[in-house]
């Protein structure tokens, strides 16, 4: 397939975001959600976050797949890249951020400014992306934004990963660079109490570029070959193997037995093996099923009304912890107190609506996800387009060909994200 005929949106993959980012939702609110199922389904529940790797593939995948062929080596076209990338991605974090530094500055004490004597240096570090880096402040501002930095590193060396593959056929060998280095760092910055500076092999690894790099690059390989692979017509496997497979993944994280301080079997250096030889080879047949493969699930996630939840996964993945979120609690606790003040007037012995906490929590998934589509739709969306249109304006140059970037995500997005 030529380069003006070849596909550079899949819409069931960008309904991946809209169930990624559920994934994620769902670990951080299981323990609610599997209160009262025993502590298998709880434990089974917190290992959803398979949702972030989901987020890191689907970057290289689509990054990949949307500027490589006609990525040039040169200034003019880096500058059009990154002015593309920041332009998605910074304006609504930034908003999020200034909002989560000011709210648990006034109403919730230093704990997501870091260091009380230094939260400029904190806030500096959130706004740069820099704190990512910092095992002892990868939880403040926005505390989820962590995964961002994952992102934005790979978006900052795109040229010199698309230069590297296309004059020296060096593509997945750089993971092999990419991690030694990180272990590098570790060795030097770990006998330096800088907050958590690169402190441990475990942050390097689940936490930074250098240890989710092999996700990230596993996809970029998929968008470099997803063509050159046939299959047979009216094939499912793929699909629903891949699909399957992930959740056997969750499973199998399950079964790791947790020390001390560790919550979650994807985080032990057990789980980080399994995430690179078995769940990250399973999102990729899951991936590459829903481009090739004509299936019940890609029409779901290809339809409206999942696109639409994709398209604000981003701000989702942004707002699902954080000051929304306890807004959300605390407008449903004053409803439950107020339900309850009405039936004591009345002299009713009723249930209120708003007693249950596994109930409750769905009244904060359906919020939170209402408020990301507004959000989307009357600010993220016109905002990205007038600062994108003003910058290469700026720069004297036309717009890139747009074909639909919402496919693309930030993982953080988690991607989210783009």
């Amino acid at each position: 397939m030529s380069e003006k005929t070849k596909p550079k949106f899949f819409p069931a993959l960008t309904g991946v975001r809209a169930l990624a980012a559920i994934m994620v939702f769902t670990t951080h609110a299981g323990y609610i959600m599997t209160a009262s199922l025993g502590p298998g389904f709880q434990r089974y529940f917190n290992e959803l976050s398979i949702g972030l790797p989901m987020f890191f593939v689907l970057t290289g995948f689509l990054i990949t797949l949307r500027y490589y062929d006609n990525f040039e080596f040169t200034k003019q076209w880096t500058k059009k890249y990154l002015i593309s990338r920041a332009a998605r991605l910074y304006p609504m974090y930034f908003l999020f951020t200034t909002a989560a530094f000011i709210y648990y500055y006034f109403n919730r004490g230093q704990a997501l400014i870091g260091d009380p004597n230094h939260p400029w240096f904190t806030m500096f570090l959130n706004y740069t992306f820099l704190r990512g880096f910092f095992d002892d402040l990868k939880f403040t501002g926005v505390g989820q934004g962590w995964s961002i930095t994952v992102d934005v590193v790979f978006y900052l060396i795109t040229p010199f990963v698309f230069w590297l593959v296309k004059e020296k056929k060096f593509a997945f060998q750089q993971t092999l660079v990419f991690l030694p280095l990180g272990f590098l760092i570790v060795l030097i910055c770990r006998n330096f109490s800088w907050y958590g500076f690169f402190s441990n092999f475990t942050f390097m690894l689940y936490y930074t570029f250098f240890g989710r790099c092999f996700e990230i690059y596993m996809g970029m390989l998929l968008a470099l070959n997803y063509q050159k692979i046939n299959i047979k017509p009216g094939s499912k496997k793929f699909t629903y193997i891949g699909f399957i497979l992930m959740f056997v993944c969750v499973y199998f994280f399950t079964l790791i037995p947790l020390g001390k301080d560790e919550q979650f079997g994807i985080k032990t250096p057990t789980g980080m093996i399994l995430d690179t030889v078995l769940l990250s080879p399973a999102i990729i047949m899951f991936f590459f099923g829903l481009i090739k493969e004509k299936t019940t699930l890609q029409r779901i996630l290809s339809s409206k009304f999942v696109q639409l939840l994709s398209n604000a996964s981003f701000l989702f993945y942004l707002i699902h912890l954080g000051f929304l979120n306890n807004f959300l609690h605390e407008g449903i606790n004053w409803l439950n107190d107020w339900t309850f003040a009405f039936y004591d007037k009345h002299g009713l012995d009723w249930h209120s609506p708003f007693e249950y906490d596994q109930l409750n929590i769905f009244y904060v998934f359906f919020g939170l996800y209402g408020i990301s589509v507004f959000l989307y739709k009357f600010m993220e969306e016109p905002l990205n387009k007038k600062i994108r249109n003003y910058l290469f304006l700026k720069i004297n140059r036309p717009l890139p060909s747009t074909v639909n970037e919402q496919a693309l995500p930030v993982v953080e997005k988690e991607k989210v994200l783009e």
